[in-house]
C-alpha cells in the first residue's frame, strides 16, 4: 500500500494515470458507460445540463465529501505494476486532486489469468471489474479501480492496438502485455 499526502493543482486525471503508471508515450482507449454497480461514490449524472457537483468525476477530484482517494489495484500474477509505479501514481494523483487526507494505492487482489492469447471484450472486462472491485472503504474515501490483465483487447487490429480501457469514472483495465510489447 502506498499513501501520499494532500496536494492540489489542475490537470487531467487520465494523463496522470498514464504518466504515473510509467508509460508516458502510450495512450489509451475507453468507453464511458455508466455502471450502477460501482462502489465508492455517486455514479449518476442527471443530464439536466446544470452543474452536477455530485457527479462521480467531481467527487474524485474535490476534497469534500470524500477527503481520501483510494486506487484499488487488482492484477494477474506477473502483470502487476512495476516496483515504483504505485508510488509514482500516488504522487501524480495527489498533485491533481484535492484530497486533504491523501491518495492511497492499495495492491488488493490477484486476478485469475485468462491466458496470454485471450482477447478481452468490454463486457468481459466490465464483469471482471464488477467481481473484483471489493476493497472495503472508510466513509471518507472514494475509490477508482485498476485492473492489470494478461491477454489483449478484442478491439486490436492491424490499424493499432488498445493499451487500456476506462469507463464509468471508476475502472481502468490495462493490457500490460500489450504495453510491454509496444512501449
Amino acid at each position: 500500500m502506498v499513501t501520499r499526502g494532500s496536494g492540489r493543482s489542475s490537470g487531467v486525471l487520465a494523463l496522470v494515470l498514464a504518466a504515473a503508471a510509467g508509460w508516458p508515450g502510450c495512450g489509451s482507449s475507453g468507453d464511458d458507460d455508466d455502471d450502477a454497480a460501482d462502489t465508492g461514490g455517486d455514479t449518476t449524472d442527471d443530464g439536466d445540463g446544470g452543474d452536477d457537483a455530485d457527479a462521480r468525476y467531481s467527487l474524485l477530484l474535490r476534497g469534500e465529501p470524500f477527503t481520501r482517494l483510494v486506487v484499488e489495484v487488482d492484477a494477474v500474477a506477473g502483470m502487476e505494476p512495476y516496483g515504483e509505479n504505485p508510488a509514482q501514481l500516488a504522487d501524480g494523483l495527489d498533485s491533481v486532486v484535492d484530497k486533504p487526507d491523501g491518495v492511497e494505492v492499495a495492491l488488493d487482489g490477484d486476478l485469475e489469468s485468462a491466458g496470454a492469447d485471450h482477447a478481452w471484450t468490454f463486457d468481459e472486462l466490465q464483469a471482471l471489474a464488477g467481481d473484483s472491485f471489493d476493497l472495503a472503504l472508510a466513509d471518507d474515501a472514494i475509490a477508482i479501480h485498476l485492473l492489470f490483465v494478461d491477454g489483449h483487447s478484442a478491439d486490436d487490429s492491424d490499424a493499432g492496438v488498445v493499451l487500456g480501457e476506462a469507463w464509468s469514472h471508476t475502472h481502468i483495465a490495462i493490457f500490460k502485455q500489450t504495453i510491454d510489447d509496444v512501449c
